[in-house]
C-alpha cells in the first residue's frame, strides 16, 4: 500500500510481535507507527523509521504463558527515548510493568 499516493492524515502502521522492527518502508507522508503487539519476544530497532509505537501484550485465553518480560518492554521504551519517539502501552501491560503506563501519542507531521 506504500506505493499508493495517500492524504497527509493517512496513518500507515505495521505489527511486529519479535525480532528486527526495520521492514517499514520510508514514506513521505502520514504518521508511521509500528504496533508491537502482542510483543512476543525481545525488538531490536535499527534506526527507528517510526514516528509512534504502540506496546500490548496477548490477551484472552491462554494468553497467561505468553507475557512479555519486563526487560522486552525496558529495552522497546529505551530505544524510544534515543529515537525520540512517543510510546503508547496499552493497559493490557499494568500487571506486568508495574509501574504507570507511558501513553504518548506522536505529534503530526505539520505540528513537528
Amino acid at each position: 500500500y506504500y506505493k499508493f499516493p495517500m492524504p497527509d492524515n493517512c496513518w500507515r502502521g505495521v505489527t511486529i510481535t519479535k525480532g528486527e522492527a526495520r521492514v517499514f518502508p520510508l514514506v513521505d507522508s502520514g504518521i508511521r507507527f509500528a504496533s508491537f503487539e502482542p510483543l512476543l519476544g525481545e525488538i531490536q530497532m535499527k534506526g527507528c523509521p517510526f514516528d509512534w509505537i504502540i506496546l500490548g501484550s496477548l490477551t484472552g485465553p491462554g494468553s497467561k504463558k505468553y507475557q512479555p518480560k519486563v526487560e522486552w518492554i525496558e529495552n522497546i521504551l529505551r530505544q524510544a527515548d534515543e529515537y525520540n519517539v512517543p510510546v503508547f502501552m496499552k493497559n493490557s501491560l499494568s500487571k506486568i510493568w508495574n509501574k504507570p503506563l507511558c501513553q504518548k501519542f506522536p505529534t503530526t507531521k505539520g505540528d513537528k
